[in-house]
């Protein structure tokens, strides 16, 4: 708990079974803020960043890979990822299983999808993808499974895939996605509404 990871630079040739900051299993992680660090790795590893535990802070740091492995990996409630820079080459470069999740401002160039949230059973709530660049080989923003209250708006997207945002949720109706552009198309524009019975 309290743990605060700031303004390191990782360089590394081999990590195949570790990362470049780990915050791990054992016990109860909360408070987590992980800033400014540079991470480069070159023959691969499993995650630049991987946390797990509550109350989580990303931001600002540099992850660059150039083989496979996630770019940042979250797995609880209640995380800020926030002007990240992650590039990677095989796999995606944001993963998550987590409740009131904030995703804002990131620029993402990823191998597959940039954004990927995949759940079989457990709920998830309240994920806000908003304003992030992403350049990716496979779907941009991937969600599936019970996932609720998504909030995706005003991000630009350009993707391989046949779309940029895949959904496949269990509650659309809650959902509010628009003004992202994929592939210099912006997708459902709300532009300026104005309804008055004066006009």
């Amino acid at each position: 708990s309290n743990l605060l990871l700031e303004n390191n630079t990782i360089i590394a040739v081999d990590s195949y079974y570790g990362g470049g900051i780990y915050v791990g299993s054992d016990g109860y992680n909360k408070n987590i803020t992980v800033t400014g660090n540079k991470i480069t790795i070159t023959n691969g590893c499993y995650n630049g960043i991987y946390i797990k535990g509550d109350d989580i802070i990303v931001e600002n740091n540099q992850i660059d890979f150039h083989n496979f492995g996630v770019g940042i990996n979250i797995i609880g409630n209640n995380t800020k990822i926030l002007n990240n820079l992650i590039k990677t080459q095989v796999d995606p470069g944001i993963s998550l299983a987590t409740s009131y999740a904030i995703i804002i401002g990131n620029n993402i160039r990823a191998g597959s999808y940039g954004i990927y949230f995949k759940t079989n059973n457990k709920k998830f709530y309240f994920t806000s993808i908003i304003n992030n660049t992403i350049v990716s080989n496979d779907y941009a923003i991937f969600l599936q499974g019970t996932i609720y209250n998504t909030t995706i708006i005003g991000n630009k997207i350009s993707t391989n895939a046949s779309v940029g945002i895949f959904k496949d949720t269990t509650d659309s109706f809650g959902d509010n996605m628009s003004d992202n552009e994929v592939n210099d198309i912006i997708e459902d524009s709300t532009g300026i509404v104005i309804r008055d019975d004066n006009f």
